[in-house]
């Protein structure tokens, strides 16, 4: 069994795109701007044994506000820089749906498909939804403490300030 390094994709590989005040996904390619610091980790965590995997929820395409082919553009974009070794995408509105994140579906059909072990593994994500799903799962959760998720600051298994320290924490494991 390897371990793994599960990434929430908005606000951890990709800027935020702000909407009235609120993070938001970005509706098209141009607007879809790769954090370098993300680039970097994900081939630090490469080096280190680690599979990479996508784990995303896009609720904008079933809502009408995102075109899954401006979707499937960034993700060709996104494999350009970053080795995946599965992306993971629910584009489902519906909190009940197994894979919609805050519920475990996308990181366990992942972890059978890839035959990971998910107590090595880790999720590194931005929202309370990541930290639900990554510890339904039974991997490590990571949470990336920005200026728009502070009422949840401190929640993760690790709580970081940085992408210097995720990579400091996945160096140790």
């Amino acid at each position: 069994m390897s371990k793994a390094l599960f990434l929430d994709r908005d606000g951890i590989i990709n800027e935020v795109v702000m909407r009235d005040g609120r993070p938001s996904s970005p509706y098209y390619l141009e607007e879809f701007a790769l954090i370098p610091e993300a680039i970097k980790l994900a081939h630090v965590a490469k080096k280190l044994g680690f599979a990479l995997i996508l784990v995303t929820n896009q609720p904008d395409v079933s809502r009408g506000l995102l075109a899954r082919s401006e979707l499937k553009k960034m993700h060709e974009a996104l494999k350009v820089h970053i080795p995946f070794d599965r992306i993971e995408v629910c584009t489902s509105s519906n909190d009940a749906y197994f894979r919609r994140k805050p519920n475990p579906g996308m990181l366990l059909q992942s972890a059978e498909a890839l035959n990971i072990n998910l107590s090595h593994s880790f999720f590194l994500g931005d929202s309370l939804k990541d930290l639900q799903a990554g510890k339904r799962a039974g991997v490590i959760t990571i949470l990336l403490q920005t200026d728009y998720n502070r009422f949840i600051h401190g929640l993760g298994d690790m709580n970081c300030n940085s992408f210097k320290e995720i990579i400091n924490v996945i160096k140790m494991a």
